[in-house]
């Protein structure tokens, strides 16, 4: 972030807060746990203890593979790399920006 651009500095200032932010997740996760032993007066409690036991290990992997790409990110443009569109992607170079 060379020449002090306060634009790429107010951008970087906001992924680490939103990595910070997204490691808290895990944390409470944990603390928002439903233990087995309350599965078993819940309607189908073997189906919901399953997924739930199987999903909760998915979101804290997706939520640390989210702050990996942020520190890559923000290493990069603390590298002097630039945030720049891909050419050919502006409406004014003939692409689009929507989906």
């Amino acid at each position: 972030m060379s020449g002090g651009d306060s634009a790429t500095e107010s951008f970087v200032a906001a992924l680490q807060a939103a990595a910070a932010a997204l490691r808290e997740v895990p944390g409470r996760l944990e603390g928002a746990r439903v233990h087995d032993f309350a599965f078993g007066k819940l309607f189908e409690a073997t189906e919901v203890r399953d997924a739930y036991h199987s999903r909760l290990p998915e979101t804290e992997k997706d939520i640390a593979e989210a702050c990996e790409v942020i520190e890559h990110f923000v290493t990069g443009l603390r590298g002097g790399h630039p945030v720049a569109a891909r050419a050919g992607v502006l409406p004014e170079q003939g692409g689009s920006v929507g989906p």
